[in-house]
C-alpha cells in the first residue's frame, strides 16, 4: 500500500517526524497541568489530557496510552488527524501569552508507544452472551465495535472495502496519516476480540433482515455518501478528490499528475489535493472557489 517508488514515498511521507524522547519530556514538562483542564474540554472524546502527559513527564509511557484509550481507542489516528489547533492546543491556556503545548505530538508520542510495544488495552469484561453487528469498519465502526468489546459484547465488523479502516485507511493525506498506522489500529481493533470482515457488501451480500435475526443489535455506520456532481459540461473528465487523495495512498507510483492542476474548492480536501498535485511534480498548481475567502471552509493553518 505505502508507495513504492523512493522519490514517491519521500515525496509523501509522513510530514510531521515524531518527538525524540527529550522533546517529548521537555515539551511535557510545560504543561501546567490544569485543573478541570480547557483543553480536556475541547477534546471531542474528552481525553484526561493533563494525566497523560503528566505520565510523559514522568517517563510512564504505557500508563500514559492507558489513560488516551480509556476515552478513546483510535487515539493513534486522532493524534495526527485532529484539527488540534482548533481544538485541545486552542485550549490551551498556555495559547494566549505563550505557544500552547504540542499536545497532539505528545499522544503521537505516547501512541507510537503503544504501537511499538504492542501496549494496547484488553477486554476485562465478563462475555455478556449478547452480540452486535457493525456495518462499516471506518473510524465510527472500530470505535463501536472496540467499545462493545470492551464492554463484554461479541462484535463483528462487516466491511465492504478490500481494507478496513475507512476514511483514515483512503482518504486521509499521507503526510498526515501513512496507511499503515490506520492499519495497525484495525489490527488493535481486532485484539479486542473484535471480527472484522471484509468485502461484504451490506445490501448485497447481507440483507438488514438477516442480521437482526442473527445479531442482538445492528450499528450503522457506513460512512461518507459520494460526492455531488457541479452539473457543468467535461465533467466527466473531473477527478474525484477523495478518489484522487485514495490513489496518492494506494498508488501514487502509478499517478499521471498533469503540469498544470486545476482543483474546484476551497475545502481541507482540496488543500489536500493541491499539496499532493504539487508534491507529486506538478509545475503550477490553482485552486479556484465560487465565494470569498471568509467562506472557505479549511482550517487557516491548512491554508497557509
Amino acid at each position: 500500500m505505502e508507495p513504492a517508488h523512493t522519490e514517491i514515498g519521500k515525496a509523501l511521507a509522513e510530514q510531521l517526524p515524531p518527538l525524540t524522547p527529550h522533546a517529548a519530556a521537555v515539551e511535557a514538562d510545560r504543561c501546567l497541568y490544569c485543573y478541570d483542564a480547557p483543553c480536556t474540554h475541547a477534546c471531542p472524546t474528552h481525553i484526561d489530557i493533563p494525566r497523560f502527559i503528566k505520565k510523559i513527564a514522568s517517563n510512564n509511557l504505557r500508563g500514559s496510552a492507558e489513560t488516551i484509550f480509556a476515552s478513546n481507542l483510535l487515539g493513534a489516528t486522532c493524534a495526527r488527524v485532529c484539527p488540534v489547533q482548533e481544538l485541545c492546543e486552542g485550549a490551551c491556556v498556555l495559547g494566549a501569552d505563550h505557544k500552547p503545548i504540542a499536545i497532539g505530538r505528545l499522544q503521537r508520542y505516547a501512541m507510537d508507544y503503544a504501537r511499538e510495544h504492542r501496549s494496547y488495552p484488553a477486554v476485562t469484561a465478563e462475555p455478556t452472551g449478547r452480540s452486535i453487528a457493525v456495518i462499516g469498519a471506518g473510524p465510527a465502526g472500530l470505535s463501536c465495535a472496540g467499545e462493545m468489546a470492551r464492554l463484554g459484547h461479541a462484535a463483528t465488523i462487516l466491511e465492504k472495502r478490500d481494507l478496513p479502516g475507512g476514511l483514515s485507511t483512503y482518504g486521509i493525506i499521507a503526510l498526515r496519516e501513512p496507511v499503515e498506522i490506520a492499519l495497525e489500529e484495525t489490527r488493535m481493533i481486532g485484539s479486542l476480540g473484535v471480527q472484522i470482515k471484509t468485502g461484504v457488501d451490506f445490501g448485497k451480500d447481507v440483507s438488514l433482515a438477516q442480521l437482526q435475526q442473527d445479531f442482538d443489535a445492528v450499528v450503522l455506520s457506513v460512512g461518507l455518501g459520494s460526492t455531488p456532481g457541479l452539473g457543468i459540461d467535461g465533467e466527466e473528465a473531473i477527478v474525484d478528490g477523495l478518489e484522487f487523495i485514495e490513489a496518492s495512498k494506494t498508488a501514487a507510483a502509478s499517478m499521471n499528475v498533469g503540469r498544470n492542476v486545476l482543483v474546484i474548492g476551497a475545502g481541507n480536501t482540496a488543500v489536500d489535493c493541491a499539496t499532493i498535485a504539487k508534491r507529486l511534480g506538478a509545475e503550477r498548481v490553482t485552486m479556484v472557489y465560487r465565494r470569498t475567502d471568509r467562506e472557505m471552509t479549511c482550517y487557516e493553518h491548512e491554508y497557509d
